[in-house]
């Protein structure tokens, strides 16, 4: 597997990640994660560490292929300039406030 420079690149702050929870189709929890500026970049998991690990390879190959494809690799929006306003973002201190208390019985 290529090794990215963006991911050591002190110019490439942090990828900001939303992980929350959601259903699988049987009904059981799950844990979503999404990255908003890579759009279509997510990934789930059984727990909210099963999604960020799971999130974090697939962001790395997201980035990989964005480069063996020559395309610009996008940079990270400053969370300064995130609106919350968003259905994610608007949903993001409720569905924390949830994986911090735990499952829904």
């Amino acid at each position: 597997m290529r090794q990215l420079a963006v991911e050591t690149d002190v110019r490439y702050p942090p990828y900001r990640q939303i992980i929350m929870p959601d259903q699988a189709t049987d009904g059981a929890l799950v844990y979503r994660g999404e990255i908003p500026d890579l759009p279509g970049c997510m990934a789930h998991g059984d727990t909210v560490e099963e999604a960020q690990r799971n999130l974090a390879k697939a962001k790395e190959l997201y980035l990989e292929v964005l480069v063996e494809h020559g395309r610009p690799i996008p940079r990270p929006t400053p969370i300064a300039q995130t609106s919350g306003t968003s259905a994610l973002e608007g949903n993001l201190k409720v569905n924390f406030r949830v994986i911090a208390q735990g499952a829904p019985a």
